[in-house]
């Protein structure tokens, strides 16, 4: 299992459905930056129509199982950033709980965190996410961190 602090914004799984307008405010507030300079979109090819953005969001809907909105912002301001308090802040702004990957070599553990700072690693059931589903697995929760 990796120990190491883990840096910067990845992939996120939200617990439930929100907006891009809802992302982009929670992403400027959180990177202190005007609402300008945050694009999040459903096309990632609208990147290429924004006015030069200092983060890009990808957001994606997905209509099974337990985690519905997943993002994947491009960006470098975060990347010196602690990631679980930014993770934290994000599910405050935006009253969720989400999943980031634990840079584990397992591909089915993931660090669950919620708006209260409880951050725990969690397995997900590897056959649903092979069906593009993310549902907790009994069972397989690790510590809190």
């Amino acid at each position: 299992m990796n120990t190491r602090p883990l840096f910067g914004l990845g992939d996120v799984l939200l617990d439930k459905r929100v907006t891009p307008d809802q992302v982009q405010a929670a992403l400027s507030t959180l990177l202190s930056l005007p609402l300008e300079q945050v694009v999040v979109s459903l096309e990632i090819e609208s990147i290429r129509r924004s006015p030069d953005p200092k983060v890009f969001c990808h957001i994606q809907f997905l209509e099974r199982g337990e985690f519905h909105t997943h993002l994947t912002p491009y960006e470098a301001l975060s990347k010196n950033l602690p990631t679980v308090p930014l993770l934290v802040s994000l599910c405050q702004f935006l009253q969720c709980r989400c999943l980031t990957g634990d840079e584990d070599v397992n591909p089915f553990t993931y660090y669950l965190i919620d708006g209260s700072g409880s951050c725990q690693r969690v397995g997900i059931n590897p056959h649903r996410e092979d069906e593009g589903e993310y549902v907790l697995s009994t069972g397989t929760i690790g510590k809190n961190l």
